[in-house]
């Protein structure tokens, strides 16, 4: 992010920052598992949505000297879904799936600020774990059962994603554009064994997930000191 000073330049310092993202991004990988849960069992009487928006918070730090900024962040990302039917015994079960995605993000740009308001463009290297997690029980249980042990997936994700950063004194508001990279090591075909045990032989080996897509920061300044 960039300077809280009200002046007509940057200056120099480091500055706290912490805010929410939206993330409107269709992990098509992970929703062709869940098109084929909902596909495959006959008995749902609510079938598992999509995932779209992965929605989260960031905090981190930046450091500027004049027009040039650099910044660090840790970010999260998540989403639940749900699907409901009957089994067996004729009770009414939920299974939970969430996808997470928590990444350290460092980055640097250049902008132009004066009297508080400006604009900066930059980009962002992003890394950290992609993990999906379920847990299933009765209507009544569900929800307070922690997620299970073992991770239904869990390896590390990788994204770059090019920003503006437009700045309103205190506030910050970034629309940008995540790019995932190698989207095939995070294969989705893992999953799909998981939760489709009965019929993922006849789906593809490779379901890349696919995250990249546009998101939204809204970022508060939350103050800083001169370091120079």
């Amino acid at each position: 992010m960039l300077s809280v000073h009200l002046t007509s330049s940057f200056g120099q310092g480091i500055w706290l920052k912490g805010g929410l993202i939206t993330q409107f991004s269709r992990p098509n990988g992970l929703n062709y598992v869940v098109d084929r849960y909902n596909e495959t069992r006959s008995f749902l009487t609510t079938e598992m949505k999509p995932f779209n928006n992965l929605n989260g918070y960031s905090y981190g730090f930046m450091v500027n000297v004049e027009n040039l900024f650099f910044e660090a962040s840790y970010d999260h990302r998540s989403q639940n879904r749900f699907a409901r039917g009957i089994d067996a015994t004729n009770q009414e079960v939920e299974r939970q799936i969430r996808a997470s995605i928590n990444s350290f993000g460092f980055g640097f740009g250049y902008g132009v600020i004066d009297g508080g308001f400006g604009f900066a463009i930059g980009g962002r290297a992003n890394a950290g774990p992609l993990r999906v997690r379920t847990k299933i029980g009765t209507i009544n249980e569900v929800r307070s059962l922690g997620w299970e042990e073992d991770d239904v997936f869990n390896q590390l994700h990788i994204d770059l994603d090019l920003n503006i950063k437009l700045i309103l004194r205190y506030l910050v508001i970034e629309p940008y554009y995540s790019i995932q990279l190698v989207a095939q090591t995070n294969n989705m075909a893992e999953v799909n064994e998981q939760l489709n045990p009965n019929t993922f032989q006849n789906d593809p080996e490779t379901i890349p997930f696919q995250s990249g897509g546009f998101g939204l920061k809204f970022i508060v300044l939350l103050g800083g000191y001169e370091a120079f």
